[in-house]
C-alpha cells in the first residue's frame, strides 16, 4: 500500500482511504469481541468469587470499617456543633455583661450630674479659693491696654468678619448653583 501524496494515480486517495476504513474496521471487531469475552470471563469469575467465604469475611469488615468511621464522623461534628453553641453561648453572656456594665456606668454617670454641674458653676464663678490654687480664667480674653495692640486686634477681628461673611455668601451662591445636582444626588442641604 502506498500513500496517495507518493502515488500519482488520480484515484490514489479514495483506494487509500477504503483500505484504512477496513483496517479499521477489522481491529475494532476484533477489540470489541475480545472486550465482550473478557468481561463475561471477569462476571463469572467475580460471581463465584462473591458467593466465596473469604469476600463474605472481607466484605462484613469492610462494612465495619466504613460504619465505625461514618459513627467517627458523626461524634466529631456533634462535638464541634457543641463547641460552637458553648462558644455562642458565652458570647451571649459576655455581650449582656458589657452592656450591664455599660448601663450602670451611665446609671452612675447620671447620678453624679448635678455634682459635676455645681462644681463647674463653682469653677466658674471664681468663688472661694482656697489657698495656693489657681483662680479660672474668664471665657473672654481681656483687650491689651495698649492702644497700639489695641487697634491691630481691631483690625485683625474686623478683618476675620469680612472673610466669614464673604466665604458664607459664596458658599450661599455655590449651593444655589449646584443646588438641582445635589437634590438630584439625594443629599440634604440646609442654607
Amino acid at each position: 500500500m502506498v500513500h496517495p501524496d507518493k502515488c500519482k494515480h488520480p484515484q490514489a486517495k479514495e483506494a487509500f482511504g477504503e483500505e484504512l476504513r477496513a483496517k479499521r474496521k477489522k481491529q475494532l471487531k476484533n477489540d470489541t469481541a475480545s472486550k465482550i469475552k473478557s468481561l463475561v470471563e471477569e462476571g463469572k469469575y467475580d460471581q463465584q468469587y462473591e458467593k466465596s467465604e473469604a469476600f463474605q469475611q472481607e466484605l462484613k469488615m469492610k462494612v465495619r470499617e466504613l460504619l465505625t468511621e461514618q459513627e467517627w464522623r458523626r461524634r466529631k461534628m456533634q462535638m464541634r456543633i457543641s463547641e460552637e453553641e458553648g462558644r455562642i453561648k458565652k458570647d451571649e453572656e459576655e455581650q449582656k455583661e458589657m452592656w450591664k456594665r455599660k448601663r450602670e456606668h451611665e446609671e452612675e454617670w447620671e447620678g453624679t450630674r448635678e455634682k459635676r454641674v455645681s462644681s463647674w458653676r463653682d469653677f466658674m464663678k471664681g468663688g472661694k479659693t482656697k489657698k495656693g490654687e489657681i483662680h479660672p480664667q474668664s471665657s473672654r480674653q481681656k483687650i491689651p491696654t495698649n492702644p497700639m495692640f489695641r487697634d491691630q486686634l481691631r483690625k485683625v477681628r474686623s478683618a476675620i468678619t469680612f472673610a466669614r461673611t464673604q466665604l458664607i455668601s459664596n458658599l450661599t451662591m455655590a449651593s444655589r448653583e449646584f443646588m438641582p445636582a445635589i437634590l438630584c444626588m439625594g443629599l440634604s442641604v440646609s442654607l
